[in-house]
């Protein structure tokens, strides 16, 4: 999934705000007309203050967070996977030795 599809999907499920999507265009992960296109508004650069230095750390954490929880999700995939190929290969010699 790449960086634009994450943050079209955070924005639509409400997770992140217009603010965060200005802040994602300030940091390049998308563009002004990306956020046009999911806000409808246009983009304007927004001057920084404390806040939004706290915002921007708040959504770097968010990321990371997003990316650790996605990857646990490929990790616990894969343990499935590979419990399913155990389980086939039991039941062939089960299956072989009847």
């Amino acid at each position: 999934m790449s960086t634009l599809q994450k943050v079209q999907a955070y924005y639509k499920q409400g997770l992140w705000t217009g603010k965060m999507l200005s802040h994602a265009v300030e940091k390049g992960w998308i563009t002004a007309e990306d956020y046009q296109k999911l806000t409808g508004c246009l983009y304007e650069p927004q001057k920084p203050d404390k806040i939004s230095v706290v915002q921007e750390t708040q959504l770097t954490i968010m990321e990371s967070m997003a990316e650790q929880y996605e990857e646990g999700l490929e990790r616990d995939l894969q343990n499935k996977e590979v419990q399913a190929t155990i389980y086939e290969a039991i039941m062939a010699l089960q299956e072989g030795g009847n």
